[in-house]
């Protein structure tokens, strides 16, 4: 009986313990949330003032040509990635899709 209790108490610490460092672990792979500061770019190159760029049309992945027009009024980025570069484009145009 008393090694049945002493079990059961081990077993309850290891489960306690065990559930401490899951937490500590997932606690520590979280990622930052970013300040309320609106300066938060980490990179790339602020243009002040912005600049007006004049009318274009590209292709839209709709089929439909996509214009300066349609995008008046809300917030742009314009980004040239590439589907089939070997590191660095996937990963970016992931992180964009996530914006």
């Amino acid at each position: 009986m008393l090694l049945e209790s002493s079990e059961l108490m081990l077993r309850a610490l290891c489960s306690v313990i065990f559930a401490l460092c899951a937490t500590l672990l997932l606690a520590a792979c979280a990622t930052p949330q970013p300040n309320s500061d609106t300066s938060f770019v980490q990179s790339g190159t602020p243009i002040k003032p912005p600049v007006r760029i004049e009318e274009f049309s590209l292709p839209a992945s709709t089929g439909d040509t996509l214009g300066l027009a349609e995008l008046r009024g809300q917030p742009t980025l314009l980004f040239f990635g590439f589907t089939h570069c070997p590191d660095v484009c996937p990963t970016t145009l992931s992180e964009f899709k996530r914006v």
